[in-house]
C-alpha cells in the first residue's frame, strides 16, 4: 500500500511541470501571433490598393477628410480631366494636377503626397506647365498636394502665366495700351478665367504656330472660358498655322451668346454667363 501511494505521487511530481509548460506554450501560439504574420497582413493589405495610373482620381481612393496619401507615377503619361487651381475636385486626374502644379512631368512620372480635402463652393481653371484645368461650381470633395516638409504646395506668384503680374499692373480704361501685359508663353487652351474678372482690362496673347481648334462659345463677343487663340481664329485675326498676336479686353457678362462658324471655326452658342471678352486693336 505505501510502495502504490509512493509511486502515485513520483507519478504526478514527474506530469505536472510537463503539462504546465504545455499549456503555456499552447495558450501563446493560440493568442499570440508573430511579428512575421503581422507584417505580411500589412503588406497583404497594402497590396489590395487601387492601381495608380494618370487616370487615378481622388475618388478612387478610399480615403476620409483631413487623411494624406502618397502615390507614384509611372513615366509616359498623358494629360487628362482637371478642375481647379492649387486645390482641386476630387474627380480630377490627380497625375495631371502635379504637372499643373509643377510637382511632376509626364515624361518623368513620381511620387506626390495628397491631402483630402472637403469640397468648395467653386473652382478657377488656370493654364499651367501645358496643363489646362476647369472652372467648376459648388462640388463635394477636394484635395491639395503636400511637400516633403509636410505643408500644403501653394500657388507661387511668380508662376503667373503672365510676364507681368496681371492683377498690378493691368490698365484702366484710360491707361495706355502700351502698358497692356504680355501673355507670352500661352498656349492654345490659354483663356481669359484664369484671370480676375475686370471690365475693361486688356491683355495681349501671342499664340504659337501649329495651334489646334479649342472650346469657344460667342460671336465677335466670347465667354472668359473661350479659347483665346481658337476664338481669334474664329474672328479671323490669326490662323492655326502661323499663330500670332492679338489683344483682348475683359468685358461683362451676357445673357446669351450665339454660335457660328467662320474662318473654319465653329463656335457653340450658350446662355448667360459671368464674365466675357472681345478683340482690340
Amino acid at each position: 500500500m505505501e510502495f502504490r501511494r509512493l509511486a502515485a505521487m513520483v507519478l504526478v511530481a514527474l506530469v505536472l511541470p510537463f503539462s504546465f509548460t504545455s499549456c503555456l506554450l499552447l495558450e501563446e501560439a493560440l493568442l499570440t501571433p508573430s511579428e512575421a504574420e503581422t507584417t505580411m497582413a500589412v503588406k497583404d493589405s497594402a497590396s489590395m490598393g487601387p492601381k495608380v495610373d494618370w487616370l487615378l482620381t481622388a475618388e478612387g481612393l478610399d480615403a476620409s477628410v483631413g487623411q494624406r496619401v502618397t502615390l507614384k507615377f509611372p513615366p509616359n503619361g498623358q494629360v487628362s480631366s482637371v478642375w481647379g487651381t492649387g486645390i482641386y475636385t476630387n474627380d480630377s486626374s490627380i497625375g495631371s494636377a502635379a504637372v499643373h502644379m509643377g510637382l511632376l512631368t509626364f515624361e518623368k512620372g513620381g511620387e506626390v503626397t495628397i491631402e483630402i480635402r472637403n469640397g468648395q463652393a467653386s473652382y478657377e481653371g488656370s493654364t499651367r506647365n501645358g496643363v489646362s484645368s476647369s472652372s467648376y461650381g459648388e462640388w463635394g470633395g477636394s484635395f491639395v498636394f503636400i511637400n516633403q516638409d509636410g505643408q500644403e504646395v501653394l500657388i507661387a506668384p511668380a508662376q503667373s502665366t503672365a510676364t507681368a503680374d496681371p492683377i498690378a499692373s493691368a490698365p484702366s480704361a484710360k491707361e495706355p495700351a502700351s502698358t497692356t501685359p504680355v501673355v507670352s508663353d500661352a498656349d492654345w487652351n490659354t483663356s481669359a478665367e484664369q484671370w480676375e474678372f475686370k471690365p475693361g482690362v486688356r491683355y495681349s496673347v501671342t499664340l504659337p504656330p501649329g495651334g489646334s481648334a479649342g472650346s469657344v462659345w460667342g460671336t465677335d463677343i466670347y465667354t472668359n472660358d473661350s479659347s483665346i487663340g481658337t476664338a481669334a481664329v474664329h474672328a479671323g485675326l490669326i490662323t492655326f498655322n502661323a499663330g500670332g498676336q492679338v489683344t483682348i479686353e475683359l468685358v461683362e457678362g451676357k445673357p446669351s451668346y450665339e454660335g457660328s462658324t467662320r474662318n473654319g471655326v465653329t463656335s457653340n452658342s450658350y446662355g448667360d454667363w459671368g464674365g466675357s471678352y472681345r478683340f482690340v486693336k
